[in-house]
């Protein structure tokens, strides 16, 4: 969407259940999971805060230098947290049919975004 994004994040607490994670995802969590040193008893997993913060700072910084210096985020966020597999599917849905809602929100003014919306929203849709 051009005026707000969707994700979802997982925080490993100590050990992840990766086999619960998109096949896609699961190499590179393996992965991290190894680099871990199992004996790291003050292992302190980040806050949410922390994750958004850090991802808007590095954003806000590549965008800045590709495009738009008055680029600026909205100051909060909205989360939700997923307790289970059908929670997990509602939000993997909701944030795939999202852009072809984008002609709905208050912000929409331009017909041709909404084809570059749909084109990259349907171009990257694997949901498992």
């Amino acid at each position: 969407m051009p005026n707000h994004l969707h994700g979802i994040i997982v925080i490993p607490l100590k050990q992840l259940n990766i086999e619960n994670m998109p096949e896609r995802f699961q190499p590179y969590m393996r992965s991290l999971q190894e680099e871990r040193n199992p004996e790291l008893q003050n292992y302190k997993p980040p806050t949410l805060g922390t994750i958004v913060r850090q991802y808007k700072g590095a954003a806000t910084y590549q965008i800045h230098q590709a495009a738009s210096k008055n680029f600026a985020w909205h100051t909060r966020y909205w989360s939700s947290i997923l307790l289970n597999k059908a929670a997990l599917q509602r939000a993997r849905h909701y944030i795939y049919d999202n852009p072809h809602n984008w002609e709905k929100d208050t912000f929409y003014k331009n017909p041709q975004d909404t084809a570059k919306i749909r084109k990259t929203a349907t171009s990257n849709h694997n949901l498992t």
